[in-house]
């Protein structure tokens, strides 16, 4: 799959959807838009932001101010008028986010903005520079892959919900996990894994499930207050990341993360699937602020014959 030439599509669509949206008062359904790409939902949003720089919910919110910014130079329309008819529910919403745009009052761009300025700061993305932006990633970083087929992994742990931005909240709760291990019966000891699964983007306040767990023998008994998972069949491709998780001010497996989804994912040929993503920590972890901490790094991917 190409992903920038699925973002392309995207933005395009983003185009036709706003501009009806403004034109006849139809609904701007992101879902659909994100449907037409062919990339799941739980991937999309972060290849978006990874190559983009651009979380989704930004980039369309840039679009209508800059399509707001072009009305404002071509209509006699007062700001309120402005505002409502691109989506802004409150001219103190528009003004607010018009000016962390364009550096100024929708008021002082009518009088001194340009094309060329609404363009520059809020223009359509266009796949030129998608790819642009993905080749200068080349020789950043030289990851490995490989793929395979998980034929039965059955997983019991603690489940939770989180969100992105939290990645350091998986210390405590990996620590919590590891306190209870032990009640698990037929534990296989080896690795802890940690698998997220089922995006929920209500809202645009993105959310997913999490569960951290071991890998049983099998289901007969699953301790209270614990969840299980069974991955059958299902295709995977896998990294992995060496060095520090975190610092004090940075999140390294963040970064490995914004890699895969910015360069690597793209240029590997394979097509992601929203089933989950995985990660596996050895017996050997060496914790979170180690240099020798190594994490295996799985994604979910289509079997070749459907590739």
């Amino acid at each position: 799959m190409d992903y920038c030439e699925a973002i392309q599509r995207f933005c395009d669509d983003v185009e036709s959807r706003l501009e009806k949206e403004i034109r006849l008062g139809d609904p701007f359904d992101l879902d659909e838009a994100i449907g037409g790409t062919y990339i799941s939902k739980f991937h999309f949003y972060r290849i978006f932001k990874a190559i983009t720089g651009l979380s989704v919910l930004d980039y369309v919110k840039r679009r209508r101010l800059g399509l707001a910014a072009g009305h404002l130079l071509e209509s006699r329309d007062d700001i309120l008028t402005t505002a409502v008819k691109f989506g802004f529910h409150s001219p103190e919403v528009f003004i607010r986010n018009f000016k962390k745009q364009f550096g100024r009052t929708p008021s002082s761009f009518r009088k001194t903005g340009t094309i060329d300025e609404i363009r520059g700061n809020a223009g359509k993305i266009h796949v030129v520079a998608l790819r642009f932006a993905v080749k200068n990633r080349n020789g950043t970083i030289h990851v490995a892959e490989h793929t395979e087929t998980i034929r039965d992994l059955k997983l019991v742990g603690y489940e939770r919900v989180t969100r992105n931005g939290e990645s350091r909240t998986v210390i405590d709760a990996m620590d919590r996990f590891l306190r209870a291990m032990h009640r698990i019966p037929n534990a296989r000891t080896d690795a802890v894994y940690r698998l997220c699964y089922d995006l929920n983007n209500d809202g645009g306040n993105e959310s997913y499930k999490e569960l951290i767990a071991v890998a049983v023998d099998d289901f007969d008994a699953i301790p209270a207050g614990m969840a299980c998972k069974h991955i059958r069949d299902t295709r995977i491709v896998t990294y992995r990341h060496e060095g520090k998780l975190f610092t004090e001010h940075t999140e390294n497996i963040v970064r490995t993360y914004e890699f895969l989804y910015g360069y690597r994912i793209p240029h590997s040929g394979v097509i992601l699937t929203a089933d989950f993503t995985m990660e596996r920590y050895p017996a050997t972890f060496a914790g979170p602020y180690e240099d020798g901490a190594v994490v295996d790094i799985s994604f979910s991917i289509q079997p070749q014959n459907e590739q």
